[in-house]
């Protein structure tokens, strides 16, 4: 059985009940990357480094995953924290801040009262007669015994000050944070040795792993630097993937959301489309923090720019916040344009907000440095502004809103509401001063006549603006408040909870309570139609509720630039792009790559379902595709239900902890045990390439429950992701352990094994072709030019060598290859489909009334790149049906057109349509999900697909896709990124970009199977 039954080791945490993303106590965890969103000021590693802990200026604390630099589980912290320390189990963390003391446990992910005092010495370093102290930008060395004073050193700067101190007593070197960006390396003699350089903001603390190989820095720039204290580089870069969101909107018809995020994005969301449309625009490089859809098909966007802008289609009306020749735009554009300056907008939004008639907009604006803010109206139809609304001495209008058409009611900082009546021309303005007898910290409009008010302490008022009169509405301890509409206001309290509610008689009734976000919530928006609440959030989230359920029906994480995850509560996601790199589950203490839960959870008909836009045949037909990939991976539904034995794996490196190596090879202890099924084998992947083969290691003879071991894995140079799992016999997998080295030994030079087969000429000369032996000639002739390796092994087979035999001594050939090497396999001739849809590679002396007598099987031919040790290996068929075909979906028919003027077509035997009625769910499918299906490691490239004829013509003088490969080339036109280098990806959009065009959609490759751990030059 294949071994991607693996990923029904997952099945028994369905039995458990999944209780949403990322709770407490939960079996399961979805890991979204967003990193932290303020200065880290804090880090710590774990001393058996399996984990590394973070808190920045927030209280935020994140446990960082080790081994792969991912982020596995966050939790805010009640207090501001002085002291972490993790203890000698690893998943422990003690903290203490504000006089109390916690304990962490990661593994349950659950915070409990400690009892051991912890205290953070960034300060001072010790060494075994030193000791290092700094202050300000100052760092001095003392005599450890006699506490005499030996020799200062300053920073570059005396207003940038050293934050953290670590001394390494393997290197004798002394490390400094300072402010300045840089962390100062010095001798044990305070001898200045470098700077490394490489945060983008000032470096706030340091820690050192136990073995003293790593040195881990903190910086405000909000990310984690990985540096290898042998070499002193960078080797990880540890920050977010997903940012902050903000400014969410929903149209009229309620089926499309806009929204901004922190780095300036504007996503637009789909809903009613068949994929969840995501269109991503980069607006500015500043938040993007107010959105709105109004009734016209126009969009208004502001944030922490220097202006608004309205836009309807093509059309876009910049609204300036000030003039362009103002002098402050003039300093601005002066620096950030002409002089390429970073500086910050001189202007800001705090707010941008519409009439009830959506023909007015207010604009609440701060511009920097002045020591005030000001509101201002703009009528979009008399394209005409109110003059300016200051509010005196201060610079912090906390919130306004529109009354009504011609009202205003602004929240400053000191005690006081201001009304605003505007004339109907804006020109006329009426001021009325409402006192307030403490401090609030929002406010929200509830009617015409009145606005709901948060105080410092947490709790809410109603304010009738006419009368003045001013109830509370009871206790309560929230951290914002939202209009929403419909006579309901949104309450967000101190666990990040929605509270929808409403006013009745100066009482506060809870109608809704929504649980799910994980930091403060930046914003909501809400649909009448389909009384559903939309919300954004600084934890890197959108979500979608239903409120007459309570209930959240999806949660959105943009993923960098283009992507989106789609997530139910019980974890079933969907996704825009088939990127698996972004998010990862906690599954324990440990953390899991999401391409082992990906078959059961990554599921578009669930998605779709719940949200509730798609018709019931297209939520059919994404289900018929979930189906037909569990196939694809050799497994049912069923397994992935009731409950599931697993195997337990350990693995451990016997001779080395770091991650950077300069060895041919390391040690590996396996130690895997099953106390109810025999073990069946052992799986191990280099980069995805099975180095033991696509079966692993056989232990099914051996009939045992419990295997010990110690193997020797070979390295390659460069990085080396090792995954390890075992497999019991009843077809269930461990969870994967992984291993990641950067490794420098290796050749300077690889070496290339380019094997090439080519047929023209056939026993049966009825079936002879032009240009396949010149095809598999020309490839040799190219890359024998390539200067690139050392050498190129050649081994070509013409014509009436291409026998059974002959080709499956290839392997004979190929074993001489060394695992730095690299190893192209091309075929070019005639393919064709047996009765029982099997692809064969036609031989010289093949039947092709019968192709199993004498032809090649694609499982010989794919066979040929198994159980050899190069990590980098290409299979290339230039033949017809060579593609993946699904035999459920297609029938033979009797073969048609072979030629076509100069055109002539690859093709023998019987021709391949889709069945009749039959929708084709393999396309779906695969345009849905990433194929996570290993093989042997090698990217399986096919020139047509498996309906598809394979074309060659004397206009080319090669076959069509073999022109197109050596023409992107020859000619460079491959270098896609024009950076003078072919990558395998590269090549192979070009290819199938120029055989889709040149054959006028007759012909398209298609990829059988990919390797998605490695992308690599060509040429």
């Amino acid at each position: 059985m294949s071994k991607f039954l693996k990923y029904c080791i997952f099945i028994f945490i369905m039995t458990m009940g999944l209780p949403g993303i990322s709770q407490e106590n939960s079996s399961v965890e979805l890991s979204i990357q967003q990193g932290h969103s303020t200065s880290i000021k804090m880090i710590t590693v774990s001393p058996h480094l399996n984990y590394i802990a973070s808190v920045d200026e927030n209280n935020k604390l994140i446990i960082w995953d080790y081994r792969s630099g991912s982020q596995m589980y966050f939790k805010y912290l009640p207090v501001a924290i002085s002291g972490l320390e993790f203890t000698e189990e690893d998943y422990l963390i003690n903290i203490s801040g504000g006089g109390r003391n916690y304990q962490l446990n990661i593994q349950e992910s659950f915070l409990s009262n400690g009892s051991q005092l912890i205290t953070d010495f960034p300060l001072e370093a010790i060494s075994e007669s030193k000791i290092y102290k700094i202050k300000g930008a100052k760092l001095t060395v003392y005599d450890r015994q006699t506490q005499a004073k030996i020799k200062s050193k300053t920073a570059d700067y005396f207003d940038q000050p050293f934050h953290s101190v670590v001394y390494s007593s393997r290197y004798k070197k002394t490390y400094a944070a300072c402010e300045d960006g840089k962390i100062y390396v010095f001798n044990e003699n305070l001898k200045l040795l470098k700077q490394l350089s490489g945060h983008l903001s000032g470096v706030n603390d340091l820690a050192l792993t136990n073995d003293q190989q790593y040195l881990f820095s903190a910086s405000s720039d909000r990310s984690i630097i990985k540096w290898d204290l042998p070499t002193e580089k960078q080797v990880d870069r540890m920050s977010g993937k997903s940012f902050p969101t903000f400014g969410i909107s929903i149209n009229k018809e309620e089926d499309k959301l806009i929204f901004g995020d922190e780095i300036g994005n504007i996503r637009e969301i789909d809903l009613g489309s068949t994929r969840l449309d995501l269109r991503v625009e980069k607006h500015s490089i500043y938040p993007v923090t107010a959105t709105m859809q109004l009734d016209d098909g126009t969009t208004v966007l502001g944030g922490k720019f220097n202006n608004v802008i309205l836009k309807n289609g093509e059309e876009e009306n910049i609204l300036h916040i000030r003039k362009n020749s103002s002098p402050l735009m003039m300093n601005h554009w002066l620096f950030t344009q002409a002089l390429d300056i970073y500086k910050p907008p001189y202007a800001g939004l705090n707010a941008v907000l519409a009439s009830p008639s959506q023909n007015r907009l207010l604009i609440a604006s701060d511009i920097n440095g002045w020591g005030f803010e000001y509101l201002r109206v703009y009528d979009r139809k008399t394209d005409s502004y109110s003059n300016k609304l200051f509010h005196l001495n201060t610079n912090d209008i906390i919130n306004a809103v529109f009354a009504d058409e011609n009202s205003i009611v602004s929240l400053k900082s000191e005690t006081q509401l201001i009304v605003w009546k505007l004339s109907n021309d804006l020109q006329d303005v009426e001021q009325k001063f409402i006192p307030l007898e403490q401090k609030f910290v929002s406010m929200a409009r509830y009617n015409e006549h009145s606005v709901v008010l948060l105080d410092e302490y947490g709790k809410l008022y109603i304010c009738n603006i006419t009368t003045n009169a001013i109830a509370s509405l009871g206790e309560g301890s929230y951290s914002n408040v939202f209009e929403i509409g419909n006579g309901n206001i949104a309450l967000i309290d101190r666990s990040f909870q929605i509270n929808v509610a409403s006013v009745e008689n100066n009482s506060l009734e809870i109608k809704a309570v929504l649980n799910g976000h994980q930091d403060g919530v930046t914003s909501v928006a809400y649909g009448q139609k389909s009384n559903r609440l939309f919300s954004t959030s600084k934890d890197a989230t959108v979500k979608i509720w239903d409120i007459a359920r309570a209930e959240l029906l999806v949660t959105i994480v943009p993923i960098g630039q283009n992507n989106a995850i789609y997530v139910t509560p019980d974890n079933y996601y969907m996704m825009t792009g088939k990127e698996l790199s972004s998010f990862g589950f906690k599954v324990k203490g440990d953390f899991v790559f999401p391409e082992q839960f990906d078959p059961k959870y990554n599921r578009p008909d669930i998605v779709l379902d719940r949200l509730g836009y798609a018709d019931d045949n297209l939520i059919e037909a994404y289900r018929k595709a979930y189906i037909k990939r569990l196939k694809k991976l050799n497994f049912s539904e069923e397994m992935l239900q009731a409950d599931f034995h697993l195997p337990e794996l350990e693995v451990a490196v016997s001779t080395v902890t770091n991650s950077v190596v300069n060895s041919e090879s390391l040690n590996f202890q396996i130690s895997a045990i099953d106390s109810k099924y025999p073990i069946d084998r052992l799986n191990v992947w280099i980069n995805d390439v099975a180095i033991f083969g696509a079966n692993g290691i056989n232990l099914r003879d051996l009939s045992i429950n419990e295997y010990k071991n110690s193997l020797d894995i070979p390295l390659a140079k460069g990085e080396n992701k090792i995954d390890f799992t075992i497999m019991n016999q009843a077809g269930a997998e461990s969870f994967k352990e992984t291993f990641v080295y950067q490794n420098s030994f290796g050749p300077e030079k690889s070496e290339l094994y380019l094997v090439t087969i080519g047929e023209s000429e056939f026993q049966n000369s009825n079936y002879n072709l032009t240009y396949a032996a010149k095809d598999a000639q020309d490839l040799v002739n190219l890359f024998k030019q390539s200067k690139r390796f050392k050498e190129v092994h050649t081994k070509m087979l013409l014509n009436n060598e291409v026998t059974r035999k002959n080709v499956l001594s290839i392997k004979d050939f190929l074993k001489n290859a060394s695992i730095n090497d690299e190893v192209i396999i091309f075929f070019a001739g005639h393919g064709l489909l047996d009765d029982q849809l099997d692809y064969y590679f036609a031989s010289y002396d093949m039947n092709f009334s019968n192709p199993s007598e004498g032809g090649i099987a694609y499982g010989d031919i794919e066979g040929l790149l198994d159980q050899i040790l190069p990590l980098k290996k290409i299979l290339l068929i230039d033949a017809c049906h060579s593609g993946e075909i699904d035999k459920e979906e297609v029938a033979l028919v009797s073969s048609t057109q072979v030629e076509d003027g100069e055109i002539q077509f690859r093709a023998v035997g019987d021709d391949v349509i889709p069945k009749i009625g039959v929708e084709n769910i393999s396309e779906l499918t695969k345009s849905l999900f990433t194929d996570l299906r290993k093989g042997t490691g090698a990217t399986v490239i096919s020139s047509a697909g498996g309906m598809e004829y394979a074309i060659e013509s004397s206009k080319w003088k090669n076959g069509l896709f073999t022109y197109s490969l050596i023409n992107g080339i020859k000619s460079k036109d491959a270098d896609l990124n024009k950076d003078k280098n072919i990558s395998l990806k590269e090549l192979q959009q070009y290819v199938g970009e120029q055989v889709n065009k040149l054959s006028k959609g007759k012909q398209k490759p298609t990829t059988r199977i990919e390797n998605r751990a490695i992308d690599y030059r060509i040429w």
